[in-house]
């Protein structure tokens, strides 16, 4: 009996290991297989499932995000040089009255002459100190910032100039010739609006 039971013990075991194969199996992301012992199942209750492997998996580096640039609060509208707000005059129809600002346009011009001589010819010139404007535009742009200078408000208008210091009214003045040429003197008054219309 004690021989049958060792037969039979060694029996098993040659079976076991008689049962057992290599098999191959392909990892994810590899060319080739690994050698993988696992014993083919051989009876009922015997399965066995072979476990993958698993793969190392890149974590992506999470991007910054960038932050926003603050938004700036524009400043309230207002007319260039005093920071009065705009004035509520349709601009049309303003009559002929008394200037209130040709001592200022006059100096102003003076100023610009004086800083930008390059903008004039001042070897031509009509009247006094009437010299005669390479660039419009840029002479009436020029007179508009002189008289901010001194705390007044003006504009330019794509013909006159109006000038003011409250929005009771402004003064409109024409600086320039048909000719090219600066316009001088009382001429350069031509109206005023009231209320103010820029």
């Amino acid at each position: 009996m004690a021989n049958w039971t060792r037969t039979a013990a060694l029996a098993a075991s040659a079976l076991l290991l008689g049962a057992c194969q290599t098999l191959y199996e392909e990892l994810p992301g590899g060319t080739g297989g690994t050698p993988i012992a696992t014993p083919t199942p051989s009876g009922p209750g015997t399965a066995v499932t072979p476990t993958p492997t698993p793969s190392a998996s890149a974590t992506p580096t999470p991007q910054a995000t960038p932050t926003p640039a603050p938004t700036a609060t524009p400043p309230p509208q207002t007319s260039a040089g005093c920071g009065l707000p705009p004035g509520t005059w349709s601009g049309q129809a303003c009559p002929y009255l008394s200037p209130s600002f040709l001592r200022d346009v006059d100096a102003a011009i003076d100023r610009v002459v004086s800083k930008q001589p390059g903008l004039f010819n001042l070897n031509d010139r009509r009247g006094d100190k009437g010299y005669y404007v390479r660039d419009g535009d840029a002479f009436h742009l020029a007179v508009v910032r002189e008289l901010e200078a001194v705390g007044l408000c003006a504009t330019f208008d794509g013909e006159e100039i109006g000038v003011k210091d409250t929005n009771a009214s402004n003064d409109q003045y024409d600086i320039h010739l048909s000719t090219g040429h600066i316009r001088r003197g009382d001429g350069m008054y031509r109206s005023t609006c009231r209320p103010a219309w820029f």
